[in-house]
């Protein structure tokens, strides 16, 4: 029973529901790597504010959400309530229906971003982070090219200066932290891929711990279509195309011909769409002491559309930065550019390059050639066991060895 007879002091510890007015550190964006970001800061000690606009973490889902293993257990040990399924095999079907297959015994997962996004978002809390959802950054105060404070619309509406020694912008493709720092984040329709995707039941496929990826012009255009499994019988069966490429067709039209072809008698449960950055690193993505992470950055892989290992990365090497700086007496804004923006362009940035001139290579393929890509595949890898992270070294290799490929390949040496 209540004890009406008793007031709580305001000095008894209460659970934080209004920011602090000054943080060393202020993350705007809740996902994995504005949770990494968080996480990291706050495990050295410094103080810092997580806040995301959404109410709930993980929602709206715009991932397919399989995971590399061994990659995601650099930054935390999986939960199975984290895990829908666990992926032992991959398979890459053509137009012609040609198969290029491996089998990767525990090489991933396909993960509940839902409750994997909350937990990640809760531990950075764990670690010392003030955490708020339901909080959205407006703008940044700028005082020449650093920024002093983030003002939020805060879950009552009423609007609030934090200031903030750094800022890490972790809010996505619409970054508003980047365009208030005066970064170029506009990007052109060629460069994206615009996604559709469905939860799905009553999809037959041969296997259940399986990722299966179906390319061809008439699929998706300058992108292509999967079924990963979610456990339960459940799949997420979705697609990416180049708005460029597909001939006033969208994503929604093109998945919908997709299943209507592959899986007749499958059924939508859940419906998610959004649009995935394809440009690689943007050519600046640091201003002063404020840094963009993952989406917001462009840190997702140009060919593929993944993300959320770049996004962690990218994420954990920002806040490394600011530790780095803050613990040391250093300077901020030489730390993001030295421990992080560098870094990060000689080393995955790069790859991302590269992985953005062989998607500029498959916009302009024909159905032709891409059976003989897989086709060519399917002999080199054979029985060959091979690590996931080989995938595009090999695929590079089988391009740049193909005769009637070369022509279209010659500029990826």
């Amino acid at each position: 029973m209540f004890n009406v007879g008793v007031t709580l002091s305001v000095e008894a510890p209460l659970n934080r529901l209004v920011p602090k007015d000054s943080y060393d550190v202020v993350v705007v964006g809740g996902g994995p790597a504005g949770s990494i970001a968080a996480k990291t800061c706050a495990e050295a000690g410094l103080t810092v504010l997580l806040a995301e606009k959404r109410p709930d973490l993980g929602v709206p889902n715009r991932c397919a959400e399989g995971i590399p293993r061994e990659q995601m257990e650099q930054f935390v040990k999986p939960k199975d309530s984290w895990i829908a399924s666990v992926v032992n095999a991959g398979y890459a079907i053509s137009p012609g229906g040609y198969v290029a297959g491996q089998v990767f015994e525990n090489a991933g997962y396909v993960l509940e971003r839902k409750v994997f996004d909350r937990d990640l978002f809760a531990a950075a809390g764990e670690a010392g982070a003030d955490i708020f959802p339901k909080t959205e950054a407006v703008e940044l105060i700028m005082d020449g090219e650093a920024a002093s404070a983030v003002r939020f619309t805060l879950r009552d509406r009423n609007v609030k200066a934090v200031k903030t020694l750094a800022v890490i912008g972790a809010d996505g493709v619409e970054s508003v932290i980047g365009k208030s720092a005066g970064l170029t984040t506009a990007i052109p329709p060629k460069e994206t891929h615009s996604c559709a995707q469905y939860l799905m039941t009553g999809v037959e496929l041969e296997r259940d711990d399986c990722l299966y990826f179906y390319v061809g012009r008439d699929i998706a255009p300058g992108g292509y279509a999967w079924a990963f499994p979610k456990g339960g019988g459940l799949y997420n069966v979705g697609l990416g195309v180049c708005p460029d490429s597909a001939g006033g067709r969208n994503a929604f039209g093109c998945l919908n011909a997709f299943v209507g072809e592959r899986f007749p008698g499958a059924k939508a449960v859940e419906i998610h769409m959004g649009l995935v950055p394809a440009s690689g690193s943007l050519k600046r993505f640091t201003r002063g002491n404020v840094a963009l992470v993952g989406d917001a950055a462009r840190h997702s892989d140009p060919f593929s559309g993944a993300g959320l290992i770049h996004a962690m990365y990218s994420g954990k090497m920002a806040a490394e930065s600011v530790v780095s700086a803050v613990t040391d007496g250093g300077d901020i804004v030489e730390s993001f550019v030295e421990n992080y923006k560098k870094p990060w362009e000689k080393g995955i940035g790069k790859k991302l390059k590269q992985f953005y001139k062989v998607r500029n290579m498959f916009l302009d393929i024909t159905d032709g050639e891409l059976d003989t890509i897989i086709r060519r595949l399917g002999e080199v890898v054979g029985e060959k066991r091979i690590g996931v992270s080989d995938i595009i070294p090999t695929l590079l290799k089988v391009l740049m060895s193909t005769p009637s490929l070369i022509p279209k390949t010659r500029h990826l040496l």
